[in-house]
């Protein structure tokens, strides 16, 4: 199959049209898109410039300058809609499956019902799953077929598509650093430098996506912090708390004289909110500014973990159940609409945005698509995939096949991604899922233009089999 000096191949044309009619019928579908309570804090932080380190302020830097030509979420709309199609179709650049075949595993993949669900609502989250899925779509498509100055601009792109990602969550980096890796070393293997050169490579580059949302937040965010980590804490020792029958919660977040009654009724291993909902006619827990006060909170925590590890662990696996799905319901598995604000940013279902709310609403409330939501929503079956696919692409690559090592790092992140929010999870939202989601359509579109599933099928019969002589 010819290829471009930029490593598209000639089948890529179709693969391109496909994704830009995706692009275009996703813009059609959510315009301007979805904005829950906190795209609108967002939002008001990147019209204002009051930044603070209660969400990684990069989002909000470039939607303020997106915002400026875009006024509202349209702008981010299409940054999000662009690089999940960009990636899935650079992904689907290998020379081994036929045009049609290519362009089907691209429109599955991008129209795939959790990933379409999200993909509408302006989200770090989905942001995050955007920026990893483009980067990684540059890594196993075109940079590993392209040559001299073009193989070096697809690194360049990967990385800083890795470093945006690795700044908009406070938890992406057990993602972010198996690709930073892989582009490290991917960048060595294209100067040929030795496996010593290729791991110092891989360590910088991983150094560089760790290093990155601190840089960022130390250089933008003001010095009046908001500790975003009393979340978890806070939320941690409420569960601790109701376990062990003793309140754990010091008074500098919580009212003197809450009864363990008055919290068992405010707490859910689903979500956090009911803890600080101040809109509920109950008493709760209340945020703190202070420094003295998240630090006290900070060794409560210490010593209730130390003191009562059978509750932290019991806390913790209840919460990291719900967000795999091991629950009677998918909590929250897509939001719909704009919430009220006063940014003066509307929403109005017409068409085929009032059909796709309708479908989005009877997900998360009738039971007319239940089948749905449990065939596609459960994350526990997209982190079997996964562990799966990351042992499928060792061996495929031990066995000299080229897919394989795109498929294992792509699976990793994945993997750790998922695997690492059983310690810090502090709601059961299927958007936090996502990432481990979009990696698994990726590796799927990986393996399926490598071949029409000739490569996952040998993968998997070969996962049994022991040592071979041949190649």
């Amino acid at each position: 199959m010819r290829e471009s000096p930029w490593g598209l191949t000639a089948k890529g044309r179709w693969v391109w049209i496909a994704a830009a009619g995706g692009v275009v019928l996703t813009l059609l579908a959510f315009y301007p898109g979805y904005m829950s309570a906190d795209s609108i804090a967002q939002l008001h932080q990147a019209r204002t410039g009051e930044l603070t380190d209660w969400h990684p302020p990069a989002m909000a830097i470039v939607w303020g300058w997106l915002d400026r030509l875009v006024p509202g979420p349209g702008g981010m709309l299409l940054v999000q809609v662009l690089l999940w199609w960009g990636g899935l179709a650079l992904a689907a650049q290998h020379p081994g499956a036929a045009p049609a075949h290519a362009v089907a595993l691209v429109l599955l993949a991008g129209f795939w019902p959790p990933m379409f669900a999200q993909i509408g609502t302006i989200w770090k989250d989905v942001q995050m799953a955007g920026a990893f899925a483009f980067a990684a779509g540059c890594l196993a498509g075109p940079c590993r077929t392209s040559r001299g100055r073009a193989a070096h601009g697809w690194l360049i792109v990967s990385m800083v598509a890795i470093c945006y990602g690795s700044a908009l969550r406070h938890n992406a980096l057990p993602a972010a650093i198996p690709l930073a890796l892989w582009a490290g070393w991917r960048f060595a293997a294209l100067h040929g430098l030795a496996p010593a050169g290729r791991l110092l490579s891989a360590t910088l580059a991983g150094i560089l996506a760790l290093a990155m949302p601190s840089a960022v937040s130390a250089a933008l965010v003001r010095p009046d912090k908001t500790y975003p980590e009393q979340q978890l804490l806070a939320f941690d020792l409420a569960g601790m708390s109701l376990h062990s029958g003793i309140q754990l919660i010091p008074e500098p977040i919580r009212p003197a004289d809450l009864s363990l009654g008055e919290l068992q009724a405010i707490y859910s291993p689903d979500t956090l909110v009911g803890l600080f909902a101040p809109e509920r006619p109950v008493r709760h827990l209340g945020f703190t500014r202070g420094e003295a006060a998240v630090s006290e909170l900070a060794e409560a925590w210490r010593r209730s973990v130390a003191a009562y590890p059978a509750g932290y662990l019991s806390h913790r696996t209840k919460v990291f159940g719900a967000l795999l799905g091991f629950r009677e319901r998918v909590f929250y598995p897509a939001h719909i609409g704009i919430t009220p604000n006063d940014l003066g940013v509307r929403w109005e279902p017409t068409g085929l945005k009032a059909r796709l709310a309708a479908f989005g609403n009877s997900l998360k409330g009738s039971s007319a698509l239940r089948w749905c939501v449990d065939l596609v929503f459960r994350a526990w079956v997209y982190l079997v995939v996964a562990l799966a696919l990351v042992a499928v692409g060792i061996r495929l690559h031990l066995r000299g096949e080229a897919v394989g090592r795109a498929v294992a790092v792509i699976a990793a992140s994945g993997a750790l991604y998922e695997l690492a929010q059983y310690l810090v999870a502090i709601a059961a939202d299927f958007r936090f899922n996502l990432w481990l989601v979009a990696s698994v359509l990726l590796c799927l579109v990986l393996l399926g233009a490598s071949g029409p599933g000739s490569h996952f099928i040998r993968g998997l019969r070969r996962l049994g089999a022991g040592p071979s002589m041949t190649r």
